[in-house]
């Protein structure tokens, strides 16, 4: 009778090493997706991930937050409240949103000072024809005082129903 001698099997802790090692190459080519913020009216919630976020905190120059080409869009009714959710990164920071009311209309800040909660309500007043259309801008700042930035910015529009 021979005998042959068999290879060793790979434990399990070896090859779920292996395995993780594969992964981390994978994923290495991917980015991390930026935090989600969401507005919800009446029934009806959208959310969207950052037009621009910076992961490592340092600030970004607030002109390169474009947003692409959809804009997310939610109906209102003049009577109903806004409210607006954000991840609790984006919470531990501060953040701070922004109205404008038509087109070409300058934006005004809801608040004066950073939010950092990670729920903000607000009813939006009665608005003609003109003014319907609303331009909501969440940003996420950075720093404090005279060192505070742009980490990130979302973007919505909010639309009256019919």
């Amino acid at each position: 009778m021979s005998l042959r001698a068999r290879a060793p099997r790979p434990r399990p802790a070896v090859r779920a090493a292996a395995l993780a090692g594969a992964g981390a190459l994978v994923l290495t080519g991917c980015e991390a997706p930026t935090p989600l913020v969401t507005v919800f009216t009446g029934t009806t919630s959208v959310n969207a991930h950052a037009v621009c976020w910076s992961f490592d905190e340092e600030p970004v120059d607030p002109s390169t937050c474009t947003p692409g080409d959809e804009v997310p869009s939610i109906e209102y009714q003049a009577s109903e409240t806004v409210g607006i959710s954000v991840d609790v990164d984006v919470a531990e920071g501060g953040w701070i949103p922004y109205v404008a009311t038509g087109a070409g209309a300058q934006e005004q800040p809801l608040v004066a000072d950073p939010l950092e909660s990670t729920y903000y309500r607000f009813a939006l007043p009665e608005l003609s024809a003109e003014q319907a259309t609303v331009t909501l801008r969440v940003v996420a700042v950075t720093g404090e005082g005279e060192e505070t930035g742009t980490r990130g910015a979302w973007l919505f529009t909010l639309r009256p129903a019919d």
